[in-house]
């Protein structure tokens, strides 16, 4: 069963989570029926920045023995409802389930939605994830800013190419946990699991002619001044 102690957030109901699949790479994928699937994490493109200069490597922004596989997006109730929910997704039998609460927009107004709409009609392409990759411990990142958010949110590319996307809330007992299921018994750890000096931040689901694009919709993206964005191809997008 799930630990009834595991700490929910101290918030008003719904919470937003986001449920991040993580599997070793081989696994059977196609198996475990996957909300969103990922393709390998061979497939991706990581982006850095070094001063001025662009830094492309291929692979994931860390090396981990279970690469994120899928994002789900949901809502619950409670942060427990989450772990729950996790619990009973396939992947947590194989691998495991990191769920990860959203940091919300107080300001956010649904009356505000023609303000978010894009500029133009969604470019035809293939979908891309980007995973922003931050330090855990923030305080000590000194970096020299590349661009503000709400500029990028602001942009032509980015009005036409993002389709969603949000902010994660810094890992911690009752903002994060790493679901398994083995043998029958739920197993739950609260926080990140093994001490990661890294973790994923936010996300953004983009469409794009190809990778090309994809890094071009990246590239002025604030993360960059003191983390990494993980560029993944979606399967059957």
């Amino acid at each position: 069963m799930v630990p009834p102690s595991h700490p929910s957030l101290p918030e008003d109901i719904p919470v937003k989570v986001v449920l991040l699949t993580r599997l070793a790479p081989g696994s059977a994928i196609d198996a475990v029926q996957l909300v969103n699937p990922l393709h390998d994490p061979s497939t991706a493109t990581t982006l850095r920045r070094r001063g001025a200069e662009l830094v492309l490597t291929d692979g994931p922004f860390a090396e981990s023995a279970e690469p994120v596989a899928s994002l789900e997006e949901v809502d619950v109730d409670r942060f427990d409802d989450a772990v729950d929910l996790a619990a009973r997704r396939p992947g947590a039998g194989i691998g495991a389930v990191e769920v990860r609460s959203v940091q919300e927009d107080p300001d956010d107004d649904d009356d505000d939605d023609d303000d978010d709409a894009p500029a133009v009609a969604p470019a035809e392409g293939r979908r891309y994830l980007f995973l922003h990759a931050l330090p855990t411990d923030r305080s000590t990142v000194v970096a020299a800013p590349t661009g503000s958010l709400p500029d990028w949110l602001a942009a032509p590319l980015t009005r036409r190419a993002v389709l969603a996307g949000n902010r994660l809330r810094p890992s911690a007992p009752s903002t994060a946990a790493t679901v398994r299921v083995r043998n029958g018994e739920t197993v739950v750890e609260p926080g990140l699991q093994g001490g990661r000096g890294q973790e994923i931040a936010g996300y953004d689901l983009i469409t794009a002619r190809d990778l090309d694009e994809a890094i071009e919709v990246a590239r002025p993206h604030p993360t960059l001044a003191m983390g990494a964005i993980e560029i993944r191809p979606l399967v059957m997008a």
